[in-house]
């Protein structure tokens, strides 16, 4: 076992996971671009890449999954500053002192794999005082059982927290009580979320570290041991994963299998739950 090493977040790299995501959507969605402005185009057109296929922003899913584990776990987003980034109360010389850290889990964009071609819908609104109706407008959709393909890339952020993070936000997800983008109220933005695969970049078989990157906020050390068959990562208790493969390419490259980490998600926020 080596040395336990001092990590403050970033200072140095000890754990780095690689989880790419498939999301499906099984209801109309749209994640807007502003409105439009060309002849022909729709009042509210999705956000698209050049090459026009559809775009739910990284920074959409973060949203998602920050305030949602917020709601969750009954904690204030605030307090979620030292996994997702934001300000964070340091003791300096024995004065607290506040700084600005970046998020350990940073998300991609969401493409869809496939161009999607225009699709809209006729709205209205409504006027509450009189009930009458006023302002027709267009709004662009993806349609149904079409897949956005992205990832989530964890830095330091212990194995175990980082599954139960993602565990909540599947069933959060795939049970219909989130939904992502605009016009959830009209039955927009049910979607499916699936792992498609986890990897785990470590630079020895062995180490352990210290990090404040807890959603307790209180420094935790964290042991971590890589077999041929199984990761396993002490936090508060002790976790395993199944691994389905593993390298040495400058790090050690480990793939987990993606079930075995969404289960030991679920022992995890099953965990939380219960504090």
């Amino acid at each position: 076992m080596s040395q336990t090493q001092r990590n403050d977040f970033f200072y140095s790299y000890y754990l780095l996971t690689e989880i790419n995501l498939s999301i499906t959507n099984k209801s109309p969605l749209r994640v807007g671009a502003g409105k439009g402005n060309t002849i022909g185009e729709p009042d509210l057109p999705i956000l698209r890449t050049p090459d026009r296929r559809a775009v739910i922003p990284g920074s959409t899913m973060k949203g998602v999954v920050r305030n949602n584990i917020a709601r969750m776990l009954k904690i204030e987003t605030e307090n979620l500053s030292c996994v997702f980034g934001g300000e964070v109360k340091e003791e300096n010389k024995g004065n607290k002192q506040s700084i600005h850290v970046g998020s350990s889990v940073i998300f991609s964009d969401f493409v869809t794999d496939k161009v999607i071609e225009s699709t809209e819908r006729a709205h209205i609104q409504i006027n509450l005082q009189t009930g009458g109706v006023r302002n027709l407008f267009s709004v662009e959709y993806v349609p149904e059982n079409n897949t956005f393909k992205g990832k989530i890339v964890g830095r330091n952020i212990p194995l175990p927290t980082l599954s139960g993070i993602v565990y909540i936000t599947s069933f959060l997800l795939n049970s219909g009580i989130v939904r992502v983008g605009g016009f959830k109220s009209r039955g927009y933005g049910l979607v499916n979320l699936s792992i498609d695969s986890v990897e785990v970049s470590l630079p020895s078989k062995s180490f352990n570290y210290k990090t404040k990157i807890t959603l307790s906020e209180k420094e935790e050390e964290v042991s971590v041991n890589a077999g041929e068959k199984e990761l396993s990562v002490k936090e508060d208790k002790e976790y395993k994963f199944k691994v389905e493969g593993m390298n040495e390419d400058f790090l050690y490259k480990v793939k987990l299998n993606p079930g075995e980490f969404l289960n030991v998600g679920k022992a995890v926020s099953e965990g939380w739950m219960r504090r």
